[in-house]
């Protein structure tokens, strides 16, 4: 193998485990700060079920995507809702998705006859799903599946990426914090703001993830979101520093907001 070749490869092995580790940094953030604004009891019932921190359990359902026993779930990590539409009036998928896989894991949580199996596996389901419910791209347009078929380029580099992945991974691993020193970094919020931010519920939730979504897209969409096959690259906008500045603040609060929101859920469940 030449020593062009071998570098190549080196960088590419080197770039696709980068992200692969980091596309687990935001669950474990969101689950890092939910289990700092545990009540005791909360915290007792989820170490009982988990054996294991929040943080530890958030990525658990994106492990057992593999595994066939769970094919039917990968609908509930997203909802469609198309411009223009509301969840109500959209077409639902008969599968599910995460507002109704949300809605039964609660529903699971809170139901004293649940075996304590049944409980485990929900609470691994809805700690994931309220991370996945404040990823602006899991409540998708529907076109481009949720921004994974809208093309760009990040950072200067001339390898391609995604929408999708710029919001799931790379915008995150530019910040080069371990998932302790990000959810450190992000846990600030005053009281005040926390009320304010765990008001609602997960259908207003979703609605703030779609009306943010809207405004991550760079312009022209059409050119760079193809159903089919890739566009042009020079079709594919460059997001650079400048979308990191004007975008990583909201990134950073959608975390905020899912970490405080699923405590507040579990505190209510086990008060």
């Amino acid at each position: 193998m030449s020593l062009k070749m071998a570098t190549l490869c080196f960088l590419s092995l080197t770039f696709s485990v980068s992200v692969s580790a980091w596309e687990l940094i935001g669950h474990r953030i969101v689950g890092q700060i939910a289990q700092s604004h545990l009540s005791s009891k909360a915290a007792e019932q989820t170490k009982l079920l988990l054996g294991e921190t929040l943080a530890q359990s958030s990525t658990w359902a994106d492990n057992m995507r593999s595994d066939p026993k769970f094919k039917h779930v990968e609908p509930w990590h997203y909802v469609e809702i198309p411009n223009g539409k509301t969840y109500e009036s959209s077409v639902k998928n008969p599968s599910g998705d995460i507002l109704k896989a949300l809605r039964e894991t609660e529903g699971i949580l809170r139901d004293e006859n649940a075996s304590t199996e049944k409980k485990t596996e929900a609470l691994k389901f809805f700690i994931h799903f309220m991370g996945d419910l404040h990823q602006p791209l899991h409540v998708s347009r529907g076109s481009d599946r949720g921004g994974n078929q809208c093309y760009v380029k990040w950072m200067h580099k001339a390898n391609r990426s995604n929408l999708h992945q710029v919001w799931d991974t790379l915008m995150i691993e530019s910040q080069k914090l371990s998932y302790t020193e990000y959810s450190q970094f992000l846990d600030n919020v005053t009281e005040e703001k926390r009320k304010n931010f765990v008001r609602g519920d997960f259908d207003s939730w979703a609605r703030e993830s779609m009306e943010l979504r809207e405004k991550i897209y760079p312009p022209n969409s059409e050119k760079y979101c193809k159903a089919k096959g890739y566009p042009p690259f020079k079709e594919q906008p460059l997001l650079s520093y400048e979308y990191r500045f004007e975008n990583l603040k909201s990134l950073e609060e959608q975390l905020q907001k899912a970490g405080l929101r699923l405590a507040e859920k579990l505190n209510s469940i086990w008060r």
